[in-house]
């Protein structure tokens, strides 16, 4: 009798749960909608256009990543990021891999690729090809950025180059 009725209620469990699931599970797998500031961050590099990423770019923008934070939260330290990658990969290409929301918060993984035939922060161009990962996490208001944390696989980007 006590296997009756345990199986009794793990079936109800079950079947209270089970259209939770699927819909947590239909859910979990449609696509996130990518925002045009996201979109136009990442065009600002494709294409070397600055003014994608400054048109995008709130008032109170803050790079979070910023050892010391600058006047301007860190839009000229990103202007310069985009300049001096296109100066050394002129045909950079970073591409969405994933993306995660949690309400305007939005985590992207990046994969960055391009080939080293100009300067690159100082350093000679290589002539050599490199692919590496990004994580980039933006929290968004009014369809601008206004915080920007990143990360890049800076050693493997140079490990590339020097072999």
């Amino acid at each position: 009798m006590k296997n009756i009725i345990l199986l009794v209620l793990l079936f109800s469990v079950w079947a209270c749960n089970a259209p939770k699931k699927e819909k947590a599970q239909a859910a979990a797998s449609e696509p996130t909608k990518i925002p045009i500031a996201i979109e136009s961050f990442y065009q600002a590099f494709n294409t070397g256009d600055t003014t994608a990423f400054l048109n995008v770019a709130a008032p109170d923008f803050t790079d979070k990543m910023q050892e010391v934070p600058s006047a301007d939260g860190g839009k000229g330290g990103v202007v310069f990021a985009i300049k001096a990658f296109r100066t050394g990969f002129p045909d950079l290409k970073i591409e969405i891999e994933k993306i995660w929301r949690d309400g305007n918060s939005y985590v992207c993984k990046t994969r960055i690729s391009g080939h080293n035939t100009g300067n690159l922060f100082g350093m000679p161009a290589t002539q050599k090809s490199v692919s590496f990962s990004a994580m980039d996490a933006f929290e968004i208001a009014n369809d601008k950025i206004v915080k920007l944390w990143h990360i890049e696989q800076l050693d493997k980007m140079k490990q590339q180059l020097a072999n």
